[in-house]
């Protein structure tokens, strides 16, 4: 449970000053922001603004894996089309990859959005002696 009861934007900015939340684009980001991650799994007692900036790295890294997942497989339809298909058969097949990437994303918004409004729930909320 955290240690602070108010979240406090200066100490969260502060936070972000070690990571700034942006999609993730390149391996190094990917390896600083999962080194920072660990870092805060191992600790315990986190503040609220060290919560959310967990919160943070954990979508945007989960992001990034379901992105070069999917950009792994459209990889491989383009070979395919290419080797036996039209143009506009791999082109289709990237504008199909792009769609998903977007439904991705909107459902990960979704679900991100539900954690933190039942988080702040959760907070907000007496809880039981």
């Amino acid at each position: 449970m955290s240690a602070a009861t108010n979240f406090n934007p200066t100490v969260y900015a502060g936070l972000l000053a070690k990571f700034l939340p942006k999609p993730i684009g390149s391996e190094r980001e990917l390896e600083a922001a999962t080194a920072l991650l660990l870092e805060l799994d191992e600790r315990e007692n986190l503040s609220l603004e060290e919560e959310a900036l967990a919160e943070v790295l954990t979508v945007l890294i989960e992001l990034r894996r379901q992105t070069l997942h999917t950009a792994g497989r459209s990889s491989q339809r383009i070979a395919q089309s290419t080797h036996g298909g039209s143009r506009s058969e791999a082109q289709g097949y990237l504008a199909s990859s792009r769609q998903q990437g977007r439904r991705d994303r909107d459902s990960q918004r979704t679900t991100f959005d539900q954690q933190v409004a039942s988080q702040e729930t959760r907070r907000l909320l007496p809880r039981p002696h």
